[in-house]
């Protein structure tokens, strides 16, 4: 069974990219039309963990994260950048795959194991 991850990102090719890098690593990929539409997509279907680019500013990153946090607070917040040394502290993780998205991809993996293990207990 394969993980169901929200995907946010104000640079579509940055996110076209991550998604087909997520999805060929066996996840399923959602992505709102609006990232102002996030919050209502990440209640309405069961996700195993956000993930959220660093072009969004963050201003409206905060914003974003506090709503999520409102709505399913167990859900992983992940922030992805490509800038080197950049770090989002209200990310419950925080991934540079500016040179590199497999550290990433393992860590998806790794959760997805956790969860898949959880729900069989």
């Amino acid at each position: 069974m394969s993980s169901k991850l929200l995907s946010l990102s104000a640079d579509l090719v940055l996110l076209i990219n991550r998604n087909q890098a997520l999805a060929t690593a066996g996840f399923r990929v959602a992505s709102p039309r609006s990232i102002s539409d996030a919050p209502r997509l990440l209640e309405s279907q069961p996700f195993a963990a956000v993930l959220i680019g660093n072009s969004i500013p963050p201003a409206q990153r905060q914003l974003l994260i506090r709503e999520m946090r409102d709505i399913k607070p167990a859900v992983p917040i992940i922030f992805v950048t490509v800038v080197s040394g950049e770090h989002e502290p209200a990310a419950d993780l925080n991934f540079d795959v500016s040179q590199d998205i497999a550290p990433l991809i393992r860590a998806l993996q790794d959760l997805s194991s956790r969860v898949t293990d959880a729900t069989r207990a």
